[in-house]
């Protein structure tokens, strides 16, 4: 593990005698970063958007957080990336399985739920020697929470659902691999 704030050297280029130029940036240690706080962090930046836009904020719900991070330990631990696993289930039979009914009836509409997805990582650049990764710029639980808003909100039909006045409640679950990834997936009621 790198030391925090350790002076970081790299190599820019060759000063006389080939001496290595460095750069004044520094080390940042691997996070250590809780689900349960990442899920927290983004569920008040997708507030603060609904604030932006007039509308009310979103209620936590225990519920919606546990199947939407089912969702998100399943991707991780296959290797996969979808609204739908790869047996072809979608957010409406994770919904069903665990019980939890959505029926928002919107007259000539019947709301029956929501997700967004999102895949994100515990770093933002990784220098490579000979092809293997040998430093990770590492980011904080901040960075990662407001860049998967951001990208939500950049997507419109993340955005639409984030900004859906129907909605009372949600729940955003994580997942962090081995690798550091970071699956993020969140359920609307």
């Amino acid at each position: 593990m790198l030391l925090r704030d350790a002076p970081r050297c790299r190599i820019t280029g060759a000063g006389p005698r080939g001496q290595t130029i460095c750069d004044q940036d520094v080390y940042r240690a691997k996070p250590n970063i809780k689900a349960a706080d990442l899920e927290q962090r983004i569920h008040e930046f997708v507030n603060q958007e609904r604030a932006k836009h007039g509308l009310l904020p979103l209620a936590w719900n225990p519920t919606l957080n546990m199947i939407a991070r089912r969702h998100s330990q399943d991707m991780a631990k296959r290797n996969y990336f979808g609204h739908y696993s790869p047996e072809g289930r979608d957010v409406s039979y994770r919904y069903s399985e665990q019980g939890f009914v959505c029926e928002l009836d919107m007259g000539a509409m019947c709301y029956t739920g929501a997700e967004n997805i999102y895949e994100n990582n515990l770093y933002d650049t990784v220098e490579y020697i000979n092809d293997v990764p040998k430093l990770y710029h590492w980011v904080d639980l901040e960075a990662i929470a407001e860049t998967t808003v951001k990208g939500w909100m950049s997507s419109p039909g993340h955005r639409r659902n984030i900004l859906e006045p129907s909605w009372k409640t949600e729940g955003i679950g994580v997942a962090i691999t081995n690798d550091n990834k970071v699956y993020i997936t969140e359920d609307f009621r």
